[in-house]
């Protein structure tokens, strides 16, 4: 049960919205941006080589972005010491949200026929949310400095 205040929940809202947000413009822009390297290093390569290139790249884009927004907060509350444990369960979090999800739809295809946008969607949202929910571990955490470095 959260024991949280309402300002710290309306805190808590506002950062996981930040993250959701800025998360998907930073994929994006990183989506881009392998696009226009890829073309420019290697020219012409075949769909697959590029698709996995943008991929990279969105998830390097929306696991950066999320980061700074993550690093603003804990500086707001001038916590920056805890932003290297949290940018690992970050990264932790996104490493296995995208093998769980390949193995999973890699186990669900033999079996099932997945709608392709089913699978559209969720290659961005499965990594997206377990991400923000990796960065956000223990945040709010009541043992986490003491009560006037709260929110």
């Amino acid at each position: 049960m959260d024991n949280l205040s309402p300002k710290e929940k309306d805190h808590k809202f506002e950062l996981v919205a930040k993250e959701l947000f800025i998360g998907i413009g930073g994929g994006a822009l990183g989506v881009i941006l392998s696009e226009i390297l890829t073309s420019l290093i290697f020219g012409w390569i075949d769909l697959f080589g590029e698709i996995m290139f943008d991929l990279i790249g969105g998830y390097f884009g929306m696991f950066t972005a999320i980061a700074i927004v993550v690093y603003s907060f804990l500086k707001k509350r001038k916590k920056q010491e805890d932003f290297l444990k949290n940018l690992f369960q970050g990264l932790l979090g996104l490493v296995v949200s995208v093998l769980s999800f390949y193995f999973l739809i890699s186990s669900l295809t033999k079996s099932l026929e997945l709608p392709h946008a089913f699978v559209n969607i969720s290659i961005v949202v499965i990594p997206l949310s377990v991400t923000i929910m990796s960065f956000n571990y223990g945040l709010f955490d009541e043992r986490i400095g003491s009560s006037e470095n709260r929110i």
